[in-house]
């Protein structure tokens, strides 16, 4: 079987096919990161996109080839990451696509649909006021600012409405565990 990444400017890296057999097209860019490259496969932010995972022991600890069969997800393995990440890098992000036994697939930009509501909620959630008199605790990373609970405040509370930020694995894991009885629990 003859599988291929084909960039835009015509350069083409062959390796071996697992996962599905289909060819996909899309924005080719790169992740350097040494763990969570099977977390990054299911990573909204990556709608559209091949990514090329540049570590060079991936793999060690398994990719879950089933499960991207199941998906739809086709995997190259033995291409020179090296060499496209370079190539990335010097001519930055562009289309790709994967070939498999020269089927023909056109190239694909995924920035001219709308990213966010292919993968965002249908409907926006809403939170029920956990205390009932007024408080909102509001997930927040850790570049939030002071006036990210002002505006949060504006928009969403009354004048006297209290505004705790907390960490979204904090909210998460209280609202998991079902018991959030005060959000300023989530503050300690």
């Amino acid at each position: 079987m003859t599988v291929s990444l084909v960039l835009q400017d015509g350069t083409s890296f062959s390796g071996q096919l697992f996962g599905a057999r289909k060819p996909v097209a899309g924005e080719v860019v790169f992740n350097t990161g040494m763990v969570g490259y099977t977390e990054s496969l299911t990573d909204p932010s990556y709608r559209g996109q091949i990514l090329a995972l540049t570590y060079p022991l991936v793999g060690n600890y398994g990719v879950p080839g089933q499960w991207l069969e199941e998906q739809g997800i086709p995997c190259l393995a033995g291409i020179d990451t090296r060499a496209l990440t370079r190539r990335l890098r010097s001519h930055g992000c562009m289309l790709g696509k994967i070939v498999v036994d020269e089927a023909e697939v056109e190239f694909d930009d995924p920035n001219r649909g709308d990213l966010v509501a292919e993968v965002g909620p249908e409907r926006r959630a809403e939170l029920p006021n956990a205390c009932g008199f007024g408080e909102h605790v509001l997930p927040a990373d850790a570049v939030a600012i002071s006036s990210t609970a002002r505006n949060f405040k504006g928009r969403m509370g009354s004048p006297a409405s209290q505004v705790y930020l907390a960490s979204p694995y904090t909210v998460a894991a209280s609202a998991v565990a079902g018991h959030i009885a005060d959000p300023r629990e989530l503050l300690q």
